[in-house]
């Protein structure tokens, strides 16, 4: 029991991994624009890449035809605008990656999947386990609950692949 679990798990992983791919859209300032609009990808955090190779961390608040606005941190200090806001000219962003994924319904019903199909099999097996009297009819319905836990938190596993990265956008000039 514990090797098939163990290799379910493993088998997880693996398909997570191979699945894990980023889409990279290549923009001039308008597009990049447009489909961050479109995308609502407004709020999120971001990893912006400079033209210097800097990298910074931060959450995007808006885009406009000369800058880009975030919130300020360290590495925006010489862009600070106060207000906790940061103005970096278009001129010195050469990628933006967001972070997070994009839509969560891979995740929903895999774990809902999950706990189904885990109630189901714990259910039968606290169903088999239980006796007239004893210990068992304590520890059966646990059993069961554990296998629906384990269930759900690998069918969220599962369903977490079919949900995509939220893109990286490079800016072409």
């Amino acid at each position: 029991m514990t090797k098939q679990i163990a290799l379910a798990l493993v088998g997880m992983l693996l398909v997570e991994s191979a699945a894990s791919g980023r889409e990279v859209v290549r923009a001039d300032w308008g597009v990049f624009r447009k489909q961050v609009e479109a995308r609502r990808l407004m709020g999120r955090s971001v990893r912006i890449v400079l033209t210097s190779g800097e990298r910074v961390g931060t959450t995007i608040l808006s885009i406009d035809d000369t800058a880009l606005e975030v919130r300020s941190t360290r590495a925006t200090k010489s862009w600070n605008t106060g207000n906790e806001r940061a103005r970096i000219p278009r001129d010195q962003v050469r990628s933006v990656r967001f972070s997070g994924r994009m839509g969560s319904k891979g995740r929903l019903i895999g774990a809902l999947a999950g706990l189904g199909g885990g109630a189901a099999i714990g259910s039968a097996t606290a169903y088999r386990v239980s006796g007239p009297s004893g210990p068992e009819q304590v520890l059966a319905p646990a059993v069961g609950v554990a296998i629906a836990a384990i269930g759900f938190v690998a069918g969220y596993f599962i369903g977490r692949t079919a949900d995509k990265l939220a893109p990286e956008f490079v800016i072409e000039r």
